[in-house]
């Protein structure tokens, strides 16, 4: 009996430790660290919403910038932070689905174990685009004559091993044709030379394409979205004509393991009421980045199934990173 009654103590002792912690937590500013540098689009999205988390929260959320390694190195060091709901990583599907993989026995975390999802924020599609005074009209155009002269099409991507890489060779895959990749070190520079027609075509993120397409720089032929994108309301989803393909990249909230479900909790609530609201909903889609709020728990079970997807992928494809 006396033996129940000090395991019972123990116990209240503990909880009342974790809720007083937690308490005092409440009381300090929200940390979101952005694996990128400031100013692109994750870091302005990521701002976005902490504006209106601050408020639904009652209390500071700022963003710490912390680039490196493809987003690998924030990962590596958000895990080991204080796991009290003040530190929050913003992770995409490169840093939790496709480098665990790609980098195998390098990474040094583990979303499975050294993370607790928080929800998902927002969703962004892959997009094929050409130069405007090119002669491919559609993406039959494209794949009929990757078909007629294999390995002739230069198609760049914003990297050896980025989700625009695994897509272009999903693509090849899917319509059972074969270009010549055109590696470069980030979007941009992929922009650059499709609008000085030194590319064929270019596999890369809506954000970096949808400007100039609406000013008749270049065309985007299809989207790997799920459905249309606001930004680009004319350009039909790669499904509607007839490559039965979808490339998304998602952004989402995590914060390490052993952080307490209460202050999970309240941290998805916040995040929920962010993008509910109309402001946050008009600036994501201004920056091709389509709301798509999940729970932790559904965004866990999504997040599952996307590593292993992006995994296999990665295997099948035997690209290796540089």
């Amino acid at each position: 009996m006396i033996k129940m009654v000090k395991k019972v103590l123990a116990l209240a002792t503990l909880l009342a430790a974790s809720i007083a912690a937690h308490g005092q937590a409440q009381k300090r500013p929200v940390t979101i660290v952005v694996p990128f540098g400031a100013g692109g689009s994750t870091d302005v999205m990521a701002r976005v919403v902490a504006a209106r988390m601050a408020i639904a929260l009652n209390r500071p959320v700022v963003v710490d910038n912390k680039p490196g390694a493809g987003s690998r190195l924030a990962a590596g060091q958000v895990k080991n932070m204080a796991a009290d709901g003040t530190n929050v990583l913003l992770a995409l599907t490169t840093t939790a689905s496709i480098a665990p993989t790609l980098y195998a026995g390098q990474v040094n975390y583990d979303f499975k174990t050294d993370y607790v999802p928080v929800a998902q924020i927002a969703k962004t599609p892959v997009v094929i685009s050409v130069g405007e005074t090119s002669k491919f009209k559609s993406v039959h155009d494209l794949i009929a004559q990757a078909k007629a002269a294999p390995t002739h099409l230069n198609i760049g991507t914003s990297g050896v091993g980025t989700m625009s890489h695994l897509t272009l060779y999903r693509l090849e895959r899917a319509t059972d044709t074969k270009t010549t990749m055109i590696p470069f070190r980030g979007g941009s520079s992929v922009v650059t030379d499709l609008l000085g027609g030194q590319l064929d075509a270019a596999v890369d993120a809506i954000g970096d394409h949808a400007e100039h397409h609406r000013a008749k720089k270049m065309r985007i032929l299809g989207v790997f979205g799920s459905q249309r994108s606001p930004l680009v309301p004319d350009v039909p989803t790669m499904k509607e004509q007839g490559v039965d393909l979808e490339s998304e990249s998602w952004y989402g909230l995590f914060v390490p393991a052993k952080t307490p479900s209460a202050a999970v909790m309240e941290l998805q609530s916040a995040v929920e009421v962010a993008l509910k609201d109309a402001e946050v909903q008009t600036r994501l889609n201004g920056m091709g980045m389509r709301p798509s709020y999940l729970s932790g728990q559904d965004f866990g079970k999504t997040l599952a199934v996307d590593a292993a997807s992006w995994g296999a992928v990665v295997r099948e494809s035997g690209i290796k990173p540089e």
